[in-house]
């Protein structure tokens, strides 16, 4: 079970006192509050570091570039656009957002082989900004997503035109 330094203690304390111990609430036995302040105390912990999650379903925009690296691994970059549609003026109008996705490891291979451009996927990771200098001295950001999850959302094919089934095909 997880237990809070002191100073985190007064405010799960305080936090509880003012979420669960509520006079309009039913009353419950000492041990379901007892676990409910430790819920709250590591809901606060949780949230003391933070959260860099990211979820996305779009098409993408160009052929994955898949690298593989000197080490044996593999490395899957592609675009990916994101359409949301919104009333301005009493007129529907699109946006489309795009985002760098790169998947490592047997994700990447599996990116590599399946996507095309225009497939529908869904993405979930995390996000990563990488700055830099470029040689005029000009500061640079790309942010990118760094994947963890791939779910083809269309139909499963192989670049090369091959059906899933083929006798060389990955299952997943």
């Amino acid at each position: 079970m997880l237990h809070p330094p002191a100073g985190e203690k007064r405010v799960c304390d305080h936090l509880y006192s003012r979420l669960f111990e509520r006079r309009d609430r039913p009353e419950s036995s000492p041990s379901s509050r007892k676990e409910t302040k430790n819920e709250a105390c590591q809901e606060i912990e949780m949230g003391k570091n933070g959260l860099n999650k990211v979820m996305l379903i779009g098409n993408l925009g160009r052929d994955p570039e898949q690298k593989f690296l000197q080490n044996g691994g593999s490395v899957c970059t592609f675009s990916l656009g994101t359409n949301e549609s919104y009333t301005k003026d009493g007129e529907q109008k699109d946006r489309t957002e795009w985002h760098n996705v790169v998947f490592f490891g047997k994700l990447a291979e599996i990116a590599g082989e399946y996507l095309s451009k225009g497939s529908n996927v869904y993405v979930e990771g995390s996000l990563k900004t990488e700055k830099w200098e470029d040689r005029d001295g000009n500061k640079k950001q790309v942010t990118k997503v760094i994947g963890s999850k791939l779910i083809m959302l269309g139909d499963r094919k192989k670049k090369e035109g091959r059906e899933p089934g083929d006798e060389d095909d990955a299952s997943f």
